[in-house]
């Protein structure tokens, strides 16, 4: 994971794996969240900045890869003037959200 922690396992029920297509105008924070399961993501267009609650930030550009943090809260930020296009890829168990809105406040 970007923050270089390992991954966890996979989840036990029924697995269910989505495909996304996201796009963040230029600008825009995200809302502090986080993902219960593993996931993936290709940036196709943009420069997109991470951040951790403890201030560890990383940026990534058009052409990169990332696997994304689990169970931690995060938000991003699309930076310069170009939008953010990205393609995440998300490994999890059927029934579960991909994305839980989370209080930066909180401990996760």
């Amino acid at each position: 994971m970007w923050d270089g922690r390992t991954l966890p396992n996979y989840p036990d029920g029924q697995p269910n794996l989505k495909v996304l297509r996201i796009h963040v105008p230029s600008g825009v924070t995200l809302p502090w969240h986080y993902h219960p399961f593993i996931n993936a993501a290709f940036i196709l267009q943009g420069t997109l900045e991470l951040k951790l609650q403890d201030g560890t930030r990383k940026v990534y550009r058009q052409g990169d890869a990332l696997i994304e943090v689990v169970n931690t809260i995060h938000a991003g930020k699309a930076l310069g003037k170009t939008d953010v296009d990205l393609i995440v890829f998300y490994a999890g168990e059927k029934a579960m959200p991909t994305t839980v809105l989370a209080d930066p406040e909180s401990k996760q």
